[in-house]
């Protein structure tokens, strides 16, 4: 059986099927080079109807050189899908070599990059398929959190490996409209070097002044842990940001009430459990928005990628912990 999950088309008697949402998404980390990358390739709208919309996120993050990539929109007919798959013209995302290798690519030579990517999993899935109530419907996800990768990222005419990235991979879908009461808050943190992965998720209303139960998966050692709810604590130090890209540029612009949002500077997560403790610290160092227009109707989401570095220290089941590494933290409004 594969670790993957296949897609979760609606059935034609769906009532909810306009509010069709789901994705594949991966998201590599070069600790060598403290590049961050983000493949997206994501379905918006009835299955296959005539204002459904496709969309294809690549996007690095490097340093040195800000942000790289874009947010390109497609129509269902441009592009290809299967069970296990979404290949869009500027990203695509399957699952390939007998259901066992994560594939995915972005060809966006114009704003700069291309990716070629392969990554086996290291880790078992942990997966949170009761749809949990979202906006005026519901979602649900799984994920395979450590990926080992094989590969080469192409930018400003220059090629790098990414052999020696870490992998996330997750999946999500659901019933719900962009624009509605909804939002959340997840992060990936990873420490490279066989060292511990973190997710973190929790949804929220759409201006984030209402929680719910908050869930936590840690691989360390070898091991997986899942904790829920009043074993996470989480503290928020929140600011007005100063965005470093809002992509597509032509939504940005009719949207320019949105362009210095109220974003966490710095977020704490603390668990206790037992004889379990232990602290997340993550720092933001930068942050974008990608603008989605909801295509049944009026409507719009505004999904924040915020980069930065965290520190991890405590005890899980008496392995004392002490790391650090990179991290994306997602806040969605």
């Amino acid at each position: 059986m594969s670790v993957f999950d296949p897609l979760q088309p609606p059935a034609l008697s769906d009532p909810l099927g306009n509010a069709y949402k789901e994705w594949y998404h991966a998201n590599f980390f070069d600790h060598e080079n403290r590049r961050i990358g983000l493949i997206n390739t994501s379905l918006h709208g009835q299955w296959g109807g005539e204002n459904s919309q496709a969309v294809a996120t690549g996007l690095v993050f490097d340093p040195e050189n800000g942000w790289l990539g874009n947010v390109h929109e497609n129509r269902f007919s441009d592009i290809a899908l299967d069970q296990y798959g979404i290949m869009l013209p500027q990203t695509a995302i399957g699952i390939a070599h007998s259901q066992e290798v994560l594939s995915a690519s972005v060809d966006m030579p114009v704003d700069e990059l291309t990716v070629r990517l392969e990554a086996k999993p290291l880790s078992s899935p942990f997966r949170m398929q009761t749809p949990m109530p979202f906006g005026s419907g519901w979602i649900a996800w799984s994920a395979v959190p450590v990926l080992k990768a094989k590969g080469r990222l192409r930018r400003f005419r220059q090629d790098s490996s990414l052999d020696s990235t870490t992998v996330y991979h997750d999946h999500n879908w659901g019933r719900w409209f962009w624009g509605d009461d909804c939002g959340w808050e997840w992060g990936v943190f990873t420490a490279g070097d066989s060292g511990p992965t973190v997710v973190f998720s929790v949804v929220t209303n759409s201006d984030h002044s209402i929680f719910g139960l908050p869930h936590l998966y840690v691989i360390a050692g070898g091991r997986a842990r899942q904790f829920v709810g009043d074993h996470i604590t989480v503290e928020r130090e929140r600011e007005v940001a100063r965005l470093d890209r809002r992509i597509p540029g032509v939504m940005a612009s009719l949207h320019k009430d949105r362009s210095s949002p109220l974003l966490h500077r710095r977020v704490s997560i603390e668990v206790k459990s037992g004889f379990d403790w232990f602290r997340l610290e993550f720092s933001m160092e930068s942050a974008i928005q990608l603008i989605l227009a909801e295509p049944m109707r009026q409507g719009y989401g505004f999904i924040h990628e915020l980069c930065g570095e965290f520190t991890l220290r405590g005890k899980l089941e008496q392995v004392e912990l002490d790391h650090h590494g990179l991290g994306v933290f997602e806040y969605v409004e």
